[in-house]
């Protein structure tokens, strides 16, 4: 975000014109504002209080995020913090705040966020979504919002109808890789719908609702793998598979976090073994979707441990003692068919 048309001096000077009678107000006077500007940086995100009306003067760009008519204030339920500030009112800011709407905000985003959006309103959603992750975690609302049992409802609802969906693409695409290759949207929307779920992943988690993710994406993990191969068929890690690797990754601490820790029942685990099983076919094709070093490298650790039980990753192991023979086959071949010189 560019702000060089609104220094701080010539922000000084138009609010001292709008209101002469008024004290000398500058940018990140909290005590006369009415809007936060978020701006974020590759050092982080800055908190700085303005002025409506100096913002519409200035800068189109916060005269359209700022109208009636743009659709953020209608999806993020936000036109209260556009409105004119009181300063007789002040005071107000050290009172309780409204639960109920906060609430009220946090169901219409989440909502938006693990919807289907048309392309253009991306960065709607993905700020919705950042808005949300800061609500449940650097909010001074955050216990107020996990211990929603309504929001855990909605959140669970929405995250599971997200999931509904890529469920299907990913039975679609598996069945047009088989005949052709998959339609390029198809791919894009597969992508989004991975940056949605690592997203979703975390919100889930924060809000101690993962049971019927982790459950989902283990039932599918064997095919989710399958078509990330075929749509990224290139021996590097590419933005797709390190997105899979994500979800896993935090589905697997879900999945550690439900282990009971019952000492007198031995630590008994609650997941039977069918589900063990799945994951473990799924870390199989995790490495085999990975660059030759890094098989190597996960494959000696695994063999130089002699006595780890789970994850049995010798499937993986003759598939890639394989491959390397079928490679020196057809290398000690070519070399034979060469002519003399």
């Amino acid at each position: 975000m560019h702000l060089s048309n609104l220094s701080p001096q010539t922000y000084i000077q138009d609010i001292h014109q709008h209101n002469e009678s008024s004290t000398l107000s500058r940018i990140g006077d909290r005590s006369s504002s009415d809007v936060v500007v978020r701006i974020r940086t590759q050092e982080g995100r800055d908190w700085i209080y303005c002025h409506s009306d100096i913002l519409v003067k200035k800068s189109k760009y916060f005269a359209d995020r700022l109208s009636d008519n743009w659709p953020t204030c209608q999806i993020l339920d936000s036109r209260n913090c556009v409105e004119e500030w009181d300063h007789k009112q002040q005071t107000c800011s050290s009172q309780p705040v409204n639960a109920l709407a906060v609430v009220r905000i946090f169901l219409a985003a989440i909502r938006f966020a693990t919807s289907s959006p048309p392309s253009s309103m991306n960065d709607l959603k993905t700020s919705a979504q950042e808005q949300l992750e800061y609500m449940l975690t650097e909010d001074d609302d955050a216990p107020l919002l996990t211990a929603d049992d309504e929001i855990k409802l909605e959140a669970r609802q929405c995250v599971n109808r997200l999931l509904a969906r890529f469920v299907n693409l990913v039975d679609s695409l598996l069945g047009d890789l088989h005949d052709s290759v998959a339609e390029a949207e198809k791919i894009e929307l597969f992508q989004s719908h991975l940056t949605d779920l690592s997203w979703a992943s975390q919100i889930v988690t924060k809000l101690e609702t993962s049971s019927d993710f982790v459950y989902t994406w283990v039932e599918t993990s064997v095919n989710i793998v399958k078509v990330a191969e075929r749509v990224c068929p290139e021996s590097s890690l590419t933005g797709t598979k390190l997105k899979v690797l994500e979800v896993t990754a935090k589905v697997l601490e879900a999945i550690v976090d439900s282990v009971g820790s019952d000492e007198e029942n031995d630590l008994m685990l609650k997941a039977d073994g069918e589900l063990w099983q799945t994951l473990e076919s799924a870390f199989v094709s995790i490495i085999l979707t990975l660059p030759s070093p890094d098989q190597a490298e996960i494959l000696t650790e695994w063999l130089e441990n002699k006595h780890i039980r789970y994850p049995d990753l010798t499937e993986a192991f003759e598939s890639v003692v394989l491959q390397v023979q079928s490679r020196q086959a057809k290398a000690g071949f070519a070399g034979r068919k060469q002519p003399d010189r």
